[in-house]
């Protein structure tokens, strides 16, 4: 099978991201390469948002988003000033596992891992929720809270997009951040997570 190589830079020091691509063969399978320098996101009243924020319709949602699987290539703890990047990703975390997504139009699936339920499909397995999209803040919540701030920037023609992910808390108390880049799975790769993270919690 042919490869296609996406090489990913991203700065949003500034009010948005730059990014390269090079393709090295068909789009029959897509592994992006992703190069981050140390950027950050706006952290005023303490909650994660992305700096310079424009706005993503619930159209291009919907269009986009919207009935795919997404794939977390890779995520970066968010600091309490706001900064992630290399030094800050989760990759090898101990009890710490990516996310990844399907979105129905009125349900959103989280396939992860849980280290408390180790004992169950080594961890493995899934919750669905109904949700709520807010093109307003560009959010996706859950019981009103938000799950999800996606960036415009980073959707490209529907097969890339990342994210703030709102989850879990530190030891303080306060709520933890990660800034995380997803892929979109083809029919196969869904099947395949649907098949390895197959216990559904709740």
């Amino acid at each position: 099978m042919k490869k296609t190589t996406f090489v990913f830079f991203f700065s949003l020091l500034l009010a948005g991201s730059a990014m390269m691509f090079t393709s090295c063969g068909s789009d029959d399978e897509e592994r992006p390469v992703i190069s981050i320098m140390e950027s950050m996101v706006d952290m005023t009243g303490g909650r994660a948002q992305w700096p310079g924020l424009t706005k993503l319709t619930r159209a291009t949602f919907e269009s986009q988003i919207v009935g795919q699987g997404w794939y977390c290539e890779q995520s970066y703890q968010v600091s309490p000033r706001g900064v992630y990047g290399p030094s800050t990703s989760r990759q090898g975390m101990f009890g710490i596992g990516p996310v990844h997504y399907y979105f129905d139009r009125d349900s959103v699936t989280r396939f992860l891992y849980n280290d408390a339920k180790g004992y169950q499909n080594k961890g493995l397995g899934y919750v669905r929720d109904a949700y709520t999209y807010d093109e307003n803040d560009n959010g996706v919540y859950v019981d009103g809270n938000r799950l999800l701030q996606i960036s415009p920037s980073g959707v490209v023609n529907g097969r890339f997009l990342y994210a703030i992910e709102d989850g879990g808390t530190h030891a303080d108390g306060s709520t933890a951040y990660a800034v995380s880049i997803f892929r979109r799975m083809s029919g196969g790769e869904q099947s395949a997570i649907r098949r390895d993270y197959s216990v559904r919690w709740r």
